[in-house]
C-alpha cells in the first residue's frame, strides 16, 4: 500500500438537504492527516496574556476569525467536485467564498455528513441514515 493512495483516496457523496440533492466527490482522508491539521493551526494567532483592553479584544477577535476560516478551508480542501450552479446554470467552485454564501444550517449538516461519511455511518447530518 502506498501512503499517497490512502491519503488521496477519493470517494463519491450524495447529500440530501431540504428536499435537494447535492452530489460530488471528496478526499476521504487528506484533510485528516496530522501534518495538514497542524498547518491549519499555525494560522491561528497566539493568545495574548497582556496588553491593553483594545489589544486583547483585537487578539480574541483575530483568534475567532482564524478558527472560523479554518472550518471553511477544511471543507474547501476536502471537497473535490460538487454539482452546485449559479442562477444561470454555471458551475460554482467549491470554495470558501461560495460556502460562505450558503445557509448556516446547510453548512452544519454538511460538515456532520462528511464526518459521518468518513466514519462509515452517514446520516445526512440529521440523524436519518442515507439510503
Amino acid at each position: 500500500m502506498k501512503i499517497s493512495d490512502l491519503v488521496n483516496r477519493v470517494e463519491p457523496f450524495c447529500f440530501d438537504f431540504d428536499g435537494l440533492k447535492l452530489e460530488g466527490t471528496y478526499y476521504k482522508y487528506r484533510t485528516t492527516v496530522p501534518t495538514y491539521l497542524e498547518s491549519l493551526g499555525q494560522s491561528v494567532p497566539n493568545k495574548l496574556d497582556t496588553g491593553t483592553d483594545e489589544e486583547l479584544k483585537a487578539n480574541a477577535d483575530a483568534i475567532e476569525t482564524a478558527k472560523a476560516e479554518i472550518g471553511f478551508r477544511l471543507l474547501a480542501d476536502t471537497i473535490i467536485t460538487w454539482d452546485v450552479e449559479d442562477e444561470e446554470g454555471n458551475p460554482l467552485p467549491f470554495s470558501m467564498e461560495t460556502f460562505k454564501c450558503l445557509p448556516d444550517l446547510f453548512s452544519q449538516k454538511f460538515v456532520t455528513f462528511i464526518r459521518e461519511l468518513r466514519e462509515g455511518n452517514p446520516t445526512n447530518g440529521n440523524g436519518s441514515p442515507t439510503g
